[in-house]
């Protein structure tokens, strides 16, 4: 649902935000309500913050029940940029969380409101230990992939941390129907397990179109005046379009050497004509009915 916008940035909101805000309207608690949209936005905030920092725009921001999303418009081609933007949320949580019970401790400040102090508080501390779980997408989610593509390719780095992604909104679901604690405790672990199955299952539908978009965006990298590696793969020439858009790098530029049987090459494609001939024949189109285009 489109929100608004704000400069250049569209404000959006996940239709599944209306369950937890619903279900703290019906219990009587619209105060806990306020407070949770209250972290989350300082949370997002600070990721706004840091990637507009390293010159970053953000294109579109959409609420989730877990937190902001920040839609950036170009992909952070760094690592460490992508592990400075992705770690700034769950940093400011975790100290916003600190500060509140620091505060709550003290004997020599009679602060009013102490009660909503502490609340903020474990509200800030939840989010930010959530979101330090290495499953995507989750802020730990983002950070771990930008450090296992030192070590993996970025499809199995991705792979991997959706699948620790589908783990985890199990786990949560299970803990919220099975485990005895409090009513809102188990309430909310189950609207946010099934949220984090439903958010991987959304992700690993955009991969696809992410990774087009990837490629797009590498063109206009070239285009402003950057550099960018050129690399060269080798694959059959059975092999579907779909398939071979697997193998691009958001930091290298990607032609692929298509072979025969004899492993003898029979064509050389460039990602824009990738990209040309799944446009044209779709993408269970093989590498050579696309080679035969151009």
């Amino acid at each position: 649902m489109r929100l608004g916008k704000l400069r250049n940035t569209e404000i959006e909101c996940s239709p599944f935000v209306l369950l937890p805000i619903l279900y703290a309207l019906l219990a009587g608690r619209p105060g806990t309500m306020l407070l949770n949209l209250l972290a989350l936005f300082l949370h997002e905030l600070c990721h706004v913050f840091v990637a507009r920092a390293m010159g970053y725009r953000i294109k579109r921001i959409e609420l989730q029940p877990f937190g902001f999303v920040a839609r950036i418009e170009k992909r952070i081609g760094n690592r460490w940029d992508e592990l400075a933007v992705a770690s700034a949320g769950p940093l400011f949580s975790l100290v916003s969380a600190a500060a509140c019970g620091a505060l709550w401790a003290s004997e020599s400040l009679h602060l009013p409101g102490r009660t909503l102090i502490a609340q903020f508080g474990r509200i800030n501390a939840l989010l930010g230990i959530i979101n330090l779980v290495p499953a995507l997408p989750l802020d730990g989610g983002r950070m771990a992939e930008s450090l296992l593509r030192m070590v993996l390719p970025p499809r199995q780095a991705s792979q991997l941390l959706l699948f620790l992604g589908s783990i985890t909104g199990a786990a949560a679901i299970v803990c919220g129907i099975f485990v005895p604690t409090e009513v809102d405790t188990q309430t909310m672990m189950f609207i946010m397990g099934a949220f984090l199955l439903l958010a991987v299952w959304r992700e690993s539908r955009q991969t696809k179109e992410a990774r087009i978009d990837g490629v797009l965006r590498r063109f206009e990298t070239i285009r402003a005046g950057d550099c960018l590696r050129v690399r060269f793969i080798a694959l059959h020439q059975s092999v579907r379009g779909e398939d071979a858009l697997r193998f691009t790098d958001p930091r290298n530029i990607i032609y692929i050497l298509v072979v025969n049987d004899a492993m003898e090459e029979i064509g050389r494609l460039s990602e824009s004509c990738l990209l040309d001939g799944i446009a044209r024949l779709g993408m269970g189109a093989t590498l050579r009915a696309i080679l035969l285009l151009h």
